[in-house]
């Protein structure tokens, strides 16, 4: 059993991680380890995005069922010009929370619910003494529901862990991962191509972050139908946040919805995996315990090691058999050769089994090869002798033309050859009955009878001629239709084929080589970005197999399969020195300032137990990086996934925040995000009162705010 988890989306970006990440774990045969929720203010969104069959929660942040318009004027948090929606918070951040605080008793029964689901999964175990179970909380710093739900949702979720897990000595460990609309190759966003009202949203959420981190007499209000209360925050209601960042300049500029989709995907990857290899820290409740910063800011690289590919590619070419060279087509033609020589003693069944031998020894190209040469060969026997078979017809006939007996019979008709065929056997009978009638008469002449039997023995050995080359004749059309049609079909299982006959045969041979040789293409392709793979030069897939006959791959180790498809040392070493590399550049996560000297950096490994010896032997790579390995034997055993995380960072540090920061000080963020009034950002705006764009914003609800929280100002 893993640690007990939960994994809460919030907003559209995080539902799409929870539906992925339950993907991802039943894949690896660990679902029973997860617990998934979905939130949202869009049923459709959660209604396409997350998938039956997953048993994920849903919850719908709705107006339903709710005096919207009372409720609003009630609410001492809002924003002056707030009103109801409708459907979703349209990123507004201040309303997503307003939808949270409505429905926030459906929320919590279904919170509730699932730590209740992670408590019973320890009490199925009694060996464990320290108990923990993992909380994460994915969702978007720049739109409505996710950012603007994120400061009281986390509040009330470490609240409900310690009366929930504290309680039965379960230490719940709450890790968020905030998903950053971030523009950091844009320092004045004035003319990007993106809806700037995320990047002003993420600022503010920002801001909150930074007060929820080291909460100071910080309080939130709680607003529902029936009361309004103020909770004061205590303690910082997570364990770590991790940054991570999304390039909205670059989305922006992708050319359509599938270049869109496979962007966010693969940055979504980035996110699960890392949560995934956190989830298998051997310590996870001391992760980094004398990192003071909460805040994380990460990257990932992936390098594919193709064993199981080039295992595939073994086993096809194994199936497939060597190249029919001029050596091995002499040695089929003389195969074939030994088929021919005797035609009469063939039948479907031998030329089954032919096949099967062939197969045998010299794999499906061989097959292909023998088979197109069979049916060539009884083209030319069927050819002939039918063409013989009719020459004997157009004989015989013309012989009867000249006999007296049959001339009247035959004279004037010129049927096909199958009716000369018949007419030829029907006056052969008819001759040789009347022949037989004298010839056994009580006193036959001695001569007559003599020349008689002479005629019937003549006509006996023409019958046989022209029977047998109509045997022959049929025997061949019936065993070429067989070759035709139906030869192979007793190896569908060997060939994997469901068509029969040699067309559909050689077809599928054709078509199996041809996707071979793709794959053989893509294993020599080394890539590029955050993933890329060992690469196996064509000539070596040529050889790769599985029965010692070439590039040996079966049950090999990690180091032998490398050594094996002939990848040099230094070569190895570069690969993974780029992998490092790229899992720290900070132009794919969160582009950050240099830090202090207490920002550190640490990489985490993952990969299968089979892996580790790679990671081991090239460990100099890492420049000095302190390195993790998570090694486990559900992980993918194709794949080393490289985590590096920046440690010890302040969100002071994060260039997205520096920037916008300027500009909100100078009063430019609402020019540059197109907002008159900038202060509406603010999801948690009794957190700054003495702010005077939350004050122009909120100014309706600040007598309220004020009083509720006992200030001294006016």
């Amino acid at each position: 059993m893993g640690v007990p988890t939960l994994v809460i989306g919030a907003g559209m970006g995080g539902i799409r991680i929870v539906q992925e990440m339950a993907e991802f774990v039943r894949e690896k045969g660990e679902e029973e380890d997860y617990r998934f929720i979905a939130i949202d203010s869009s049923k459709k969104d959660l209604t396409e995005q997350i998938k039956a069959g997953y048993n994920i929660r849903k919850v719908e942040l709705t107006e339903e069922g709710f005096d919207v318009e009372e409720m609003i004027e009630r609410c001492p948090y809002l924003h002056d010009r707030a009103k109801p929606k409708g459907l979703g918070a349209l990123r507004e951040r201040v309303y997503g929370r307003f939808l949270l605080d409505l429905n926030m008793s459906k929320v919590y029964d279904n919170i509730k619910s699932a730590m209740e689901e992670l408590q019973g999964m320890w009490e199925k175990r009694t060996d464990v003494k320290k108990k923990v179970a993992v909380i994460w909380f994915i969702h978007t710093l720049g739109g409505g529901t996710g950012s603007g739900i994120f400061p009281a949702l986390v509040v009330n979720i470490r609240e409900w862990a310690k009366n929930i897990l504290e309680d039965r000595e379960i230490k719940p460990l709450i890790f968020c991962v905030g998903i950053l609309p971030s523009a950091t190759n844009i320092r004045n966003i004035t003319f990007a191509g993106f809806n700037k009202r995320y990047i002003a949203n993420s600022y503010a959420a920002l801001r909150e972050l930074e007060l929820l981190s080291n909460p100071k007499n910080l309080k939130i209000l709680s607003f529902s139908p029936h009361e309004i209360r103020e909770i004061e925050i205590k303690e910082r209601p997570f364990n770590r946040y991790f940054l991570f960042g999304i390039d909205e300049d670059k989305v922006g500029k992708l050319e359509n919805v599938e270049a869109v989709e496979e962007y966010l995907t693969s940055s979504n990857k980035v996110i699960i995996n890392m949560m995934y290899a956190i989830t298998k820290y051997r310590d996870i409740e001391n992760l980094w315990l004398y990192v003071r910063s909460p805040f994380v800011v990460f990257g990932e690289s992936e390098l594919i090691i193709p064993i199981k590919e080039a295992e595939e590619i073994a086993k096809a070419n194994d199936k497939l058999g060597k190249i029919v060279d001029e050596d091995v087509k002499k040695k089929l033609k003389d195969e074939l050769r030994i088929v021919l020589a005797d035609i009469g003693q063939i039948n479907e069944r031998y030329l089954e089994e032919k096949c099967k031998d062939i197969l045998k020894g010299y794999g499906l190209r061989g097959l292909s090869y023998f088979i197109g040469k069979l049916q060539n060969e009884f083209n030319k026997k069927t050819i002939e002798a039918q063409a013989n078979f009719e020459d004997v017809v157009e004989e015989l006939w013309e012989d009867l033309k000249n006999c007296e007996w049959a001339k009247e019979e035959i004279e004037g008709e010129e049927p096909d050859i199958i009716g000369k065929y018949d007419k030829i056997l029907k006056l052969y009978e008819k001759r040789k009955r009347e022949n037989n009638k004298i010839i056994n008469s009580p006193f036959p002449r001695p001569i007559l009878k003599r020349r008689l039997n002479e005629e019937n023995k003549s006509i006996d050995k023409n019958k046989e001629k022209i029977e047998k080359a109509k045997e022959n004749s049929e025997k061949l059309i019936r065993l070429k239709q067989y070759i035709d049609t139906k030869l192979c079909n007793t190896l569908r299982e060997e060939i994997g084929h469901e068509e029969d006959g040699v067309a559909s045969v050689v077809e599928y041979v054709r078509r199996f080589e041809m996707e071979v040789k793709k794959k053989c293409e893509n294993l020599k392709k080394q890539g590029q970005g955050r993933v890329i793979r060992i690469p196996i030069r064509e000539e070596k897939c040529r050889e790769l197999t599985l029965k010692g006959d070439g590039i040996d791959v079966k049950d090999i180790s990690v180091l032998e399969f490398i050594e094996r498809i002939g990848i040099r040392e230094e070569e190895m070493e570069r690969i993974m020195e780029n992998r490092v590399q790229q899992a720290g550049d900070k132009t794919l996560r969160v582009a950050i300032k240099g830090g202090t000297e207490e920002v550190r950096e640490e990489m985490f490994i993952l990969c299968h137990n089979r892996n580790a010896p790679l990671i081991q032997k090239h460990e100099k790579a890492f420049g000095g990086i302190k390195i993790e390995r998570i090694t486990t034997e559900t992980f993918d055993s194709e794949r080393c996934i490289f985590i590096q995380f920046t440690l010890g960072l302040s969100l002071n540090d994060i260039k997205e925040h520096e920037y916008r920061r300027e500009e909100y000080e100078r009063g430019e963020l609402s020019k540059t995000t197109d907002l008159d009034r900038i202060g509406e950002i603010f999801a948690c705006p009794e957190w700054f009162l003495e702010d005077e764009n939350v004050r122009e914003a909120f100014s309706q609800r600040f007598p309220k705010m004020q009083s509720l929280f006992r200030t001294e100002e006016g």
